[in-house]
């Protein structure tokens, strides 16, 4: 896991202002009210206009978690594209490991199996494709992780909707 810290930092660094953008105002945005006047149901706990407010992004849940799902997938993907500054970081913390594990005298664990090796049968160099074959993996595991369709062990649905209700 120390290897992939990198991508958890600069995940932690970029996800809120991405979930925000992509949830405000790509699809709920401003005030409930046409013309000053609000529209049936709203303000409520649960508003069925899609706009801004508590009720409708509660009203909208289904809609918020799947935002939210897809833009947190697309920000790891993004961040761990071959070529990006935290796939090299990866890479380098994932070398320092091999190497560490090299002087020492026991086996090496069954994911460094994905790098290259030399007639001696370790090498000091990481594969990139090795590497790459991990890393895209966080897709599909992201997937399995929340249960699929509808993510139910991603949801929270209960809580979030307490949460969101909060700032009525």
């Amino acid at each position: 896991m120390s290897c992939l810290e990198p991508l958890l930092v600069a995940y932690n660094n970029q996800s809120y202002d991405r979930l925000e953008t992509a949830i405000f105002p790509k699809y709920f945005h401003g005030k409930c009210q046409r013309n000053g006047v609000d529209p049936v149901g709203c303000p409520d706990p649960d508003c069925p206009v899609v706009c801004g407010t508590p009720g409708s992004l509660v009203h909208f849940y289904s809609v918020l978690r799947s935002i939210a799902f897809n833009q947190t997938s697309k920000t790891l993907s993004s961040l761990a594209t071959p070529g990006s500054g935290v796939y090299e970081q990866v890479a380098r913390k994932l070398q320092i490991a091999i190497d560490d594990r090299s002087n020492r005298p026991r086996s090496h664990p069954r994911a460094l199996s994905l790098v290259r090796r030399d007639s001696t049968g370790f090498s000091q160099d990481v594969s990139p494709t090795g590497l790459e074959e991990i890393l895209e993996q966080i897709d599909p595991l992201l997937d399995k992780e929340c249960g699929g369709t509808d993510y139910p062990r991603c949801s929270w649905e209960t809580s979030m909707k307490a949460f969101i209700l909060s700032y009525q």
